[in-house]
């Protein structure tokens, strides 16, 4: 696979546990899905390959070739496309769930983050 264009990894650090009772693994299943598409990771993995001239053209070619997609597929292969790199930990708590993400995001603020502190 070619060098995607742009400045550098898309990095996330944030919170999961909550999210519908299923905590990463739903998180990840949205995004996987093309569900999550206009918010968050679904959102910088989209604006990363809308820049990738290649993907962009082999979904103008998939058009041309009358294949119909959606929203949700193209989210899908972009996604797939950018073959991102996951890690996580588990905390006690919500409490220290924040306090982690807190630190993390302190200790990454010279990095180009696309999700910055609330």
């Amino acid at each position: 696979m070619a060098a995607l264009p742009g400045t550098g990894e898309i990095i996330y650090v944030g919170m999961a546990g909550e999210r519908h009772g299923r905590g990463i693994r739903g998180r990840l299943a949205a995004y996987q899905s093309g569900r999550g598409v206009v918010s968050g990771f679904g959102q910088a993995a989209m604006d990363r390959v809308l820049r990738d001239v290649d993907w962009v053209r082999g979904r103008l070619a998939d058009l041309e070739a009358g294949t119909v997609a959606t929203m949700k597929d193209w989210a899908t292969a972009a996604i797939v496309r950018i073959d991102p790199r996951i890690r996580w930990t588990v905390t006690q708590d919500r409490a220290g769930a924040q306090e982690l993400e807190r630190l993390v995001l302190a200790a990454l603020a010279s990095e180009d983050l696309w999700n910055k502190v609330r």
